[in-house]
Order: structure tokens, then C-alpha cells, then sequence
């Protein structure tokens, strides 16, 4: 049996998400892709991450599609440390390399190789949105849709009687 270890198939999916301990403090990893799917950040954080790590490999996206779409990598996750009100270190091998703070603010932001030390603020409370996911989106979505319609209907009929 040949191996090809540009295609490896050992690999299964984990059924947990793991929260790494160091003496100060718990974090959670979201590898590469996954920053682009907000369940992962958010059960990390509901599990106890106080802050998140990003390791990805954007040399796929450089090839690609050039530095919009490693910014938008970037960008996604962003979104993960907002979301979760949790800062945020990703580092690359090829693409962004940043430090995120909890409220979105970018610091360490660069495209070339270096180290750079950074103290990071450790977050335990939840987010609205990581306690409660999309039901949040929903809800308001569906507020906002009974708001319209009851808009509508009071202008029909104050038309129809006019």
C-alpha cells in the first residue's frame, strides 16, 4: 500500500471541543477554516476558553485568490472574537498574523514572519450571542418582520379610511 501524505485520510473528527490550560489561564484553538464558522469559537468560549487562538495556513488563499482573500480570512476571524467578547492570536504561515482584542480592535497585524509578546486579556463572562447563538438573529429578525407588517396594516387602514 502506497502513502501519499499530500492526501491524508487518518484523520477523524474530534467529538469535543478541547479548553487547553496553561498556569494563567484556559484557551481554545479553531484550526485554519474554522474561523470562518462562528459554533466553533462559541463552544469553545461556552466550555471556559478565556481567550482563542487561530492557526491557520493561508498559502492556499494567497495562491488563489491574492491578499482580498487573506484579509477576509482575517476578518472571519475577527468576527469570532467579538462575537465572544474574546481576544483573539492567530498565526499564520502564510497570510495575517494579528492579535485581536475582545472588542474587535486589531494590534500586531502583519504579512511577514517576526515574534511579537502581547499581554492577553483573559475574558470569562458570555456574550448574548455565546450563550444564545442565532437565536438572537432570529428573534430580532422575527420582531422586526411583526413590526413591518403591523406598519403595513396601520397604513391600509388608515388609507381605507381616508
Amino acid at each position: 500500500m502506497s502513502r501519499n501524505s499530500d492526501y491524508p485520510a487518518e484523520f477523524t473528527a474530534g467529538s469535543r471541543a478541547t479548553i487547553f490550560s496553561i498556569p494563567r489561564a484556559r484557551f481554545g484553538v479553531v484550526i485554519c477554516f474554522e474561523a470562518t464558522y462562528p459554533t466553533y469559537a462559541r463552544r469553545l468560549a461556552r466550555n471556559g476558553a478565556q481567550f482563542l487562538v487561530n492557526i491557520s495556513n493561508d498559502v492556499w488563499l494567497s495562491s488563489m485568490s491574492g491578499t482580498p482573500a487573506t484579509s477576509q480570512h482575517f476578518a472571519m476571524a475577527v468576527m469570532r472574537a467579538v462575537e465572544n467578547k474574546r481576544a483573539l492570536a492567530r498565526v499564520t504561515a502564510a497570510g495575517i498574523t494579528g492579535f485581536v482584542d475582545p472588542v474587535g480592535s486589531i494590534h500586531l497585524s502583519s504579512q511577514y514572519e517576526g515574534v511579537r509578546l502581547l499581554a492577553v486579556p483573559l475574558r470569562d463572562e458570555l456574550t448574548i450571542y455565546t450563550r444564545f447563538g442565532d437565536w438572537f438573529v432570529v428573534a430580532c429578525l422575527l420582531v422586526s418582520m411583526l413590526s413591518l407588517t403591523w406598519i403595513i396594516i396601520a397604513q391600509h387602514r388608515d388609507d381605507a379610511d381616508a
